[in-house]
């Protein structure tokens, strides 16, 4: 299973559990219950993404964050993972927006339209896992010639 919500399916991976059906999770815990999980560290990549969005942006500058669903694990490791990494080495850079997008790219879409017409000066958008929806990709390749970096 892949929890969108990291207690919400506890009942249903216990249950299957006490079943003899084995549980394995992906990229997310279930909360109370133990059971094998496959993750990325996303604390860790996210960080990684700051320090490239940083390096770029030579130690300055404004960025977007698009967030999945932050409530979830993965989606709260992307988002501190980026923003503790950002304040602890990029005092100079600014977190203008951060859009929970919850995964949803029409959302994500809205979110950053919303900035870009607001006059908001950007440098930097860092799309925590939603590059793959390409409306969004799309858009924000147009929004290339005013941004430095798109991430």
């Amino acid at each position: 299973m892949a929890p969108c919500d990291d207690v919400a399916l506890a009942p249903a991976a216990k249950s299957a559990m006490a079943s003899g059906i084995p549980v394995v999770a992906v990229d997310n815990g279930v909360v109370g219950v133990e059971l094998t999980l496959v993750a990325t560290d996303n604390a860790h990549a996210a960080s990684l993404a700051a320090e490239y969005i940083g390096e770029a942006l030579n130690g300055q500058g404004n960025v977007v964050l698009i967030n999945g669903i932050i409530s979830q694990g993965s989606g709260q490791g992307r988002y501190s993972g980026f923003v503790e990494y950002i304040h602890d080495n990029y005092p100079d850079i600014v977190i203008v927006e951060s859009i929970n997008a919850d995964w949803d790219s029409d959302k994500a879409l809205a979110g950053i339209e919303e900035v870009v017409n607001s006059g908001t000066q950007v440098d930097a958008v860092s799309l925590h896992g939603m590059v793959g929806h390409c409306r969004l990709t799309q858009y924000l390749r147009r929004m290339i010639c005013w941004m430095k970096l798109l991430l």
